[in-house]
Formats: C-alpha cells, sequence, structure tokens
C-alpha cells in the first residue's frame, strides 16, 4: 500500500524557535534592503513590485512609498500573520541567506532519517507549511 505523508515543518520537522529566533529576524533586517535591490531586477523586479502591491493594497495605502511598506510587514512579521506578501519576501530573502550559507536549516535528529525511510518505501512525502514555495525549497 503506498501512503501519503503530510509534514509541517514547525515543530514537526524542525523546531519553532529556529523560525521565530533565526529566520524572522534575518528577514526583519533586510526587508528594505533586499526590496530596493531586486525591484530594478530583470528576473524578480515584476514580482517584487507585484508583491509590494499587494501590501499597498492590504494597507488600502496607494501612496504608501517603501518605508511604508517596510513598516506593515514588520507589523505583519510581529503578529506571526499568515499574509502573501509577507510570505513571498520572507521566502526570497531565506532563500538567498541558505544558498549564501548565511542560514543553515534545523532538523530534529530523527526527521530526516525518517524522511529517508518513508522515501525510500515508497511514500509521498508533502509538505504543509505556510511558507512560501521557495521558503520551503530552500529549507530542505
Amino acid at each position: 500500500m503506498r501512503r501519503a505523508i503530510v509534514l509541517d515543518i514547525e515543530g514537526t520537522t524542525s523546531s519553532t524557535g529556529f523560525v521565530h529566533d533565526t529566520l524572522y529576524p534575518y528577514s526583519r533586517s533586510r526587508f528594505a534592503t533586499w526590496i530596493r535591490t531586486h525591484l530594478d531586477d530583470s528576473g524578480l523586479g515584476a514580482d517584487v513590485a507585484r508583491q509590494l502591491d499587494a501590501v499597498r493594497s492590504l494597507m488600502d495605502r496607494d501612496d504608501a512609498d517603501l518605508d511604508d511598506c517596510v513598516a506593515q510587514l514588520n507589523d505583519w512579521l510581529d503578529r506571526d500573520d499568515k499574509i502573501t506578501p509577507l510570505k513571498a519576501f520572507q521566502g526570497w530573502i531565506w532563500q538567498e541567506g541558505f544558498a549564501a550559507g548565511d542560514l543553515t536549516s534545523h532538523f530534529y535528529p530523527d526527521a530526516i532519517p525518517a524522511i529517508r525511510r518513508w522515501s525510500a518505501a515508497g511514500h509521498r512525502l508533502h509538505i504543509f507549511s505556510s511558507g512560501s514555495i521557495a521558503a520551503q525549497k530552500a529549507w530542505f
């Protein structure tokens, strides 16, 4: 019998504390600079602009500048809100952090062996997370 196994990252494969104590501050300290740097990026710039527009829309402030948007991102982060633009920016920032070696994923000692066993047994593995796909891929 082939099974599907659904895992959550926070608290299941990895420590919730790592997300709140390491990843959240990492993204918070980089929102403004990262957005400024990537807004004109030919590959990602259009997506960054769309997410900024989404922040403005959710704020109901079409005139919000970058500082206003970053303040809103930080407010959502403080409340641990699961807001799409916040998750998108976090995912992109964390993806770069993992790629640069600034960040290293945390896993409980039994998580990776269990995942490998289930995979070898032919089970389909799925991740349930409020994080963006970019963040999940970078994590694993």
